[in-house]
């Protein structure tokens, strides 16, 4: 994976080997040179890499509301006359084959217990979205 999801799928994975994994939603991350997010290159990248992440790794049901925000997602865009997102379905159904022989392939490892991983991708998700609009309610401090 080049860009986003990366950490999130190697955590999903290590999960289900039966490793324990760790948040820290303290941790910042400061790009050297500028930042690694923007225009539909990337918007388009990262709706790839989910999108595979969900196939590869988790229960049916939350790769289909995945799929489906990102479909609702695909087709505003669509609206708008932005087309970046459909590449990241045309990459995942060319590669749909391999990623479900990845998923049979990993389930079969599978030593942690899947309901409560799903259980702490859940929580860290709702966590994520209040950390995230608490931030955008702080007023911004100008960067230096």
């Amino acid at each position: 994976m080049f860009l986003y999801w990366e950490d999130t799928e190697l955590c999903w994975r290590a999960g289900l080997l039966g490793w324990q994994v760790l948040e820290d939603f303290e941790a910042l991350v400061y790009h050297e040179r500028g930042g690694s997010s923007g225009g539909a290159r990337w918007a388009g990248e990262a709706a790839k890499n989910g999108l595979y992440a969900h196939l590869k790794l988790r229960r049916w049901g939350a790769v289909a509301r995945f799929a489906a925000r990102l479909a609702a997602k695909t087709g505003l865009g669509l609206l708008r006359g932005e087309t970046a997102l459909l590449g990241a379905w045309g990459w995942n159904l060319r590669r749909l084959p391999a990623t479900l022989r990845a998923r049979r392939q990993l389930l079969r490892r599978a030593r942690g217990d899947r309901r409560r991983l799903e259980a702490l991708i859940e929580a860290h998700a709702r966590r994520g979205r209040r950390e995230r609009r608490e931030r955008r309610a702080r007023p911004q401090l100008p960067h230096v």
